[in-house]
């Protein structure tokens, strides 16, 4: 398996950039995907880098053009056909001379394809080897030496000389001959071998197969080739958000195909905005995704918004007089504004972008709601009888004025449009945070993105990334699509040089039910008993 990373820069946000992954090898509709989920684009904005490759080490970190994703796809398909002997083959042709500078993909496609005539023994030192050599009668000068005699041999001597004569390698606890090996002049480095158009939609795949392995029939096909299907079948979907598992609506086989070589007909532009739609009113049936496709022209989808900041951004832009100097617009804090806006004009946050209503546009006026003449009616004489209830109020206070408790904290709410992101910069110096323990330090916790532009010296940011099944799933130092809050510590938490640090039900951030300030938080000390547990003071808070 090979994982590629892309990462494309965020004109709003350039410190966290769009960014996807994926598993090779993978269907081309998957890698579209993966591709349009990190708003790829083709010049210098954009960028796709090896991230992982246990096979081949020496790919990790390799940044490759778009052009090449299909050769490492393909390279990925060859890997994974490999068997554990070829494989280790592989990896000692690699360990030769001529590729000590490093190899090319059209090396390691060609290198593939000329294991199989290679001996794999499997030793894994000198002696090993030269002890199998004359259990086995390998060596002819050998063979007249009577058995009496076999344990005054050196096999360690006779190992290393048989294999210094061979070029053998030792590697992975195997002994390899890479002498024998032929480099086949299989791929000319412009048109891949065995190369198929991937259409596949949708896979029907054997049930009892674990992860559904054995791939029996893609989608969409020959129709008469569903005639010859017998049995239970499982189906797999390589277009995400169309699942046909979920759907409520009984369908067939026929029905099925027919969507697939649908979805297969659109642009690439088509099948990005469909994803959009689809993830925005998931679809019951497969007549509902057709119904989605024959009206993809009544939705606006914006790939380059990720945040209702920007978006409050965006429309503002749209909006205001030409001319206006919109860099006035940079340090605003446009957040509750444009998640307003969303409310309003019912778009939504999708991991493709910013996806308007059917029939909408995302930066049309909001008109102001004129209220009926009744409902004015009943405006004016509630306000008349506050205003009496306020005199009548005012008029039986006490001179002296009385202290009173400042009002509490209201609720930080989850963000409404379903991508776990709330905030854009706020004030800290004001803000009253909620206290949370996470993995034995106590931290404070907000549903806003926060930079660490915003925090003072001594403070450290992360971000939580939403979970499907749980509120966080994990902990990052920035999370793009699917933030689901931010932490800010006193002390650094140790990541041991991953990328992210898990969370289970166990280890989630623990809500300890009470709110600080930054500048209490930074002035405390958390270092006590649990006699000494603390106290709230009108607002304030003493350890």
């Amino acid at each position: 398996m090979i994982t590629i990373s892309i990462y494309t820069h965020n004109r709003h946000i350039p410190e966290n950039p769009f960014n996807s992954d994926i598993n090779l090898p993978a269907e081309a509709i998957l890698i579209e995907d993966a591709l349009s989920r990190a708003r790829y684009k083709d010049d210098d904005q954009s960028i796709i880098a090896v991230s992982q490759c246990r096979a081949i080490p020496e790919l990790e970190g390799m940044n490759i053009s778009f052009s090449r994703i299909d050769e490492l796809n393909f390279l990925a398909g060859r890997l994974n056909a490999l068997s554990e002997s070829q494989r280790s083959a592989f990896g000692a042709i690699l360990a030769r001379d001529e590729f000590k500078d490093g190899a090319t993909l059209r090396d390691l496609i060609n290198i593939s394809y000329g294991l199989g005539e290679i001996p794999v023994w499997p030793v894994g030192s000198d002696e090993e080897y030269g002890r199998m050599i004359v259990e086995n009668n390998m060596l002819e000068a050998l063979n007249d030496v009577p058995e009496s005699a076999l344990g005054y041999l050196d096999y360690a001597k006779i190992g290393e000389s048989m294999r210094t004569a061979e070029g053998g390698v030792f590697g992975n606890g195997v002994y390899v001959i890479t002498s024998l090996f032929d480099m086949p002049d299989i791929y000319d480095g412009v048109n891949l071998p065995e190369e198929a158009h991937d259409t596949t939609v949708f896979r029907l795949c054997h049930p009892d197969r674990e992860d559904n392995e054995e791939t029996i029939l893609t989608l969409p096909c020959d129709a008469q080739m569903l005639n010859d299907l017998d049995g239970e079948l499982d189906i797999v979907s390589a277009f995400p958000c169309v699942d046909p598992g979920d759907f409520d609506d009984p369908f067939t086989l026929e029905d099925l195909n027919s969507l697939a070589e649908r979805i297969r007909e659109l642009s690439e532009d088509d099948r990005i905005k469909l994803r959009a739609v689809c993830t925005a009113n998931a679809p019951h049936s497969c007549e509902d995704v057709l119904d989605s496709i024959a009206s993809l022209d009544e939705y606006q989808l914006d790939t380059s918004i990720s945040y209702a900041d920007d978006y409050a951004k965006v429309y503002l832009t749209d909006n205001l007089p030409e001319g206006f100097d919109t860099s006035l617009l940079n340090d605003l804090g446009l957040y509750a504004f444009g998640t307003r806006l969303m409310e309003r004009l019912n778009v939504t946050s999708t991991p493709y972008g910013f996806l308007s209503a059917k029939g909408g546009q995302l930066t049309e006026v909001v008109r102001a709601e004129v209220i009926a003449a009744e409902d004015q009616d009943a405006a004016v004489k509630i306000s008349d009888d506050e205003a009496e209830g306020k005199e009548d109020m005012e008029a039986s206070e006490p001179e002296e004025s009385i202290e009173q408790e400042p009002p509490s904290k209201p609720e930080q709410n989850a963000d409404s449009t379903g991508s776990g992101d709330t905030g854009t910069e706020q004030d800290l110096t004001s803000e009253r945070l909620d206290v949370v323990e996470v993995f034995g330090q106590t931290a404070l916790f907000s549903n806003a993105r926060i930079l660490e532009s915003q925090l003072p010296d001594g403070l450290y940011k992360y971000d939580l990334r939403e979970g499907d099944e749980m509120p966080f799933a994990s902990m990052e130092k920035v999370v793009g699509v699917n933030h689901a809050g931010s932490l800010i510590s006193s002390q650094p938490f140790d990541f041991a040089d991953e990328s992210c640090i898990p969370f289970d039900e166990d280890s989630s951030p623990n809500f300890l039910g009470y709110s600080m300030s930054l500048e209490e938080y930074m002035n405390a000390s958390f270092e006590q008993s649990d006699e000494q547990s603390e106290t709230l003071n009108d607002g304030g808070i003493s350890i």
